[in-house]
């Protein structure tokens, strides 16, 4: 729909266009004349100024009349130097209306109007315009907080490569000496073991974090239980061995595949499991135990320490609680999350005098095709 508006002065036609293009913007438009006369008032800037349907524009724009005044001062005919561009004029002011308060900011651009200068008004919500302006700088922080991650993933992943190749070094040199039993070479073995699977998982861990920084949507792998909990027990055997803590496994013969990420089943097992040994300071027993049940397989975390108190088992898997003087309070939360993601759950089964029991339950596939079952060695070390 054109519009055509015509000059309190000059009686000449604005450009008939402006009123469709006012349109367009969310921003409230006037135009204002040399003599500072409203000539256009948009819909959105009526919106803006509560304005009622009857009101004409010397009413309606009444409440930004004198700031409207004040920041068009200037305005007149141009001459040589007045055609320069000049920088918009800009000021907020306060409507107090039957619904409340309102903000609005008003920032006013000279224009030329056929050899003399008017003046272009756009009226905007200030508490929008904050909002915007908040949502923006966080974009920006967020946007720099994830680009130091990733420099700072990057950084990590160089070390944590060394290590593996030092692992796998010193493994070979393990393999090649005679001075050692055979009974110590396979100790030896089981350290090299553990220390290559602690590594391996903290390079897989830096991976997951990066593509979550880069590419929200990761593919899942094809994973074997059996391997996961044999690796989750390797890896709490050292600190065990120091606490006194007898750790063993109930794994059966078949496979129980599951789609998902290694690592984060990994972590999640351990992160119940090392509950369970720091528990154990005085010695115990824990019980990693993996049994299928028909579409599921369930993997339980045993211990026997001192139950859980009833006052906050219902609290255990929230994020950041925690009974710990160092605890961060993120591990069984996580935990669960990941979980939740693979269409599994994770809970307290019981706890009492005789120990405490952790149910991990996950969801199985039907092997169709063979494939990897587990992430290899590091990429680097390739």
């Amino acid at each position: 729909m054109s519009v055509t508006l015509q000059s309190s002065t000059s009686g000449k036609s604005i450009d008939p266009y402006f009123g469709t293009l006012a349109k367009l913007t969310s921003v409230g438009v006037l135009l204002i004349d040399r003599e500072k006369t409203v000539q256009f008032i948009s819909e959105n800037a009526r919106k803006l100024l509560r304005c009622h349907s009857g009101d004409d524009i010397l009413s309606c724009v009444q409440p930004v009349r004198s700031t409207i005044d004040e920041l068009t001062e200037d305005i007149g005919c141009c001459d040589d130097h007045a055609k320069d561009m000049t920088p918009p004029k800009e000021q907020n002011v306060r409507l107090v209306r039957e619904d409340g308060v309102h903000d609005i900011h008003v920032e006013v651009h000279t224009i030329d109007m056929e050899g003399c200068e008017g003046g272009l008004v756009l009226l905007r919500d200030a508490r929008v315009e904050e909002l915007s302006g908040r949502d923006l700088r966080l974009a920006t922080q967020f946007r720099n907080v994830g680009r130091l991650y990733q420099a700072i993933i990057h950084n990590l992943r160089t070390p944590v490569s060394s290590i593996f190749l030092y692992a796998r070094l010193l493994e070979d040199l393990a393999n090649q000496s005679t001075k050692f039993s055979e009974d110590e070479a396979r100790r030896h073995h089981e350290y090299l073991d553990v220390i290559k699977d602690a590594v391996r998982m903290l390079d897989q861990s830096l991976s997951l974090l990066l593509d979550e920084l880069v590419v929200p949507n990761r593919t899942d792998s094809i994973v074997d239980l059996r391997q996961v909990a044999h690796s989750v027990s390797r890896l709490l055997a050292p600190q065990a061995q120091r606490q006194r803590v007898a750790i063993t496994t109930s794994i059966p013969g078949e496979q129980l595949l599951c789609s998902g990420s290694e690592t984060r089943i990994k972590q999640a097992i351990l992160n119940v499991a090392s509950n369970a040994l720091e528990a154990l300071a005085g010695g115990g027993t824990i019980e990693v135990e993996l049994v299928s049940c028909e579409s599921f397989a369930d993997i339980h975390v045993r211990d026997s320490g001192t139950r859980i108190p009833a006052n906050i088992r219902s609290r255990i898997f929230d994020k950041y609680f925690t009974t710990k003087k160092s605890g961060t309070g993120i591990g069984l939360f996580v935990s669960r999350q990941s979980m939740i993601e693979l269409g599994g759950t994770i809970e307290l089964v019981s706890t009492g005098a005789s120990g405490t029991d952790f149910r991990i339950r996950i969801p199985l596939v039907k092997e169709t095709t063979p494939q990897e079952t587990r992430t290899g060695e590091l990429e680097t070390a390739r």
